[in-house]
């Protein structure tokens, strides 16, 4: 079962996940959207996902964004995970280059 979760979530970063929207939005705002998006694909539960305190620092078209995030787990209780994204830029769509994602404790 973990196999098939981790199979889906890396398809998911390859081919579709991280598009990037044109209409004028703000790098950082588009770029913690992205990373928020890889790491939901991640989560047992997505829809339960509370974003808390991401950073965002760039160089160049590589993009940097860490935080946490609340969710719950496979048995309803809400746990804390610190994840850091590296992405690129590439105009139309995020590449995410490496995703650090640690599995935290209870958040009660």
């Amino acid at each position: 079962m973990i196999l098939v979760f981790v199979a889906i979530a890396v398809i998911s970063a390859i081919v579709g996940g991280g598009s990037k929207s044109t209409s004028g939005t703000d790098n950082d705002f588009s770029a913690k959207s992205a990373c928020n998006d890889f790491v939901k694909a991640r989560l047992k539960s997505p829809s339960t996902a509370h974003f808390n305190e991401d950073t965002v620092t760039h160089v160049g078209s590589g993009y940097t964004v860490s935080g946490t995030v609340d969710s719950e787990n496979g048995f309803g209780a809400s746990l804390r995970s610190v994840f850091t994204c590296e992405m690129t830029d590439t105009g139309d769509k995020w590449h995410l280059t490496n995703l650090d994602f640690i599995d935290g404790g209870d958040v009660n």
